[in-house]
């Protein structure tokens, strides 16, 4: 139910018009430089963007069946831990 929301939500903040009138490179930049230009606060996009990608191979592991720790895996916890651990932006 939210995946195809969030699909489309990434493809158009990924449409290259709106990066190119932005100066932004991917849809992360876009929205960490629209926070800051339209609401006037900055995110610490870049560690959110850690957090939910790491965070996603971690909880695809949980539901696993087999459980077996795939140095993917580790690599994944090790991210997410230091993304977490690190000091949010104000």
């Amino acid at each position: 139910m939210l995946r195809p929301q969030l699909g489309d939500a990434l493809a158009i903040l990924s449409d290259v018009e709106l990066l190119n009138a932005y100066g932004a490179r991917d849809a992360w930049q876009l929205t960490d430089q629209l926070a800051r230009l339209e609401l006037g606060d900055t995110r610490d996009v870049a560690r959110h963007q850690a957090l939910a990608a790491s965070g996603t191979v971690v909880v695809a592991w949980l539901t696993a069946d087999d459980g077996a720790v795939t140095e993917e895996v580790a690599d994944a916890a090790r991210s997410w831990l230091a993304a977490a651990a690190s000091e949010p932006s104000p």
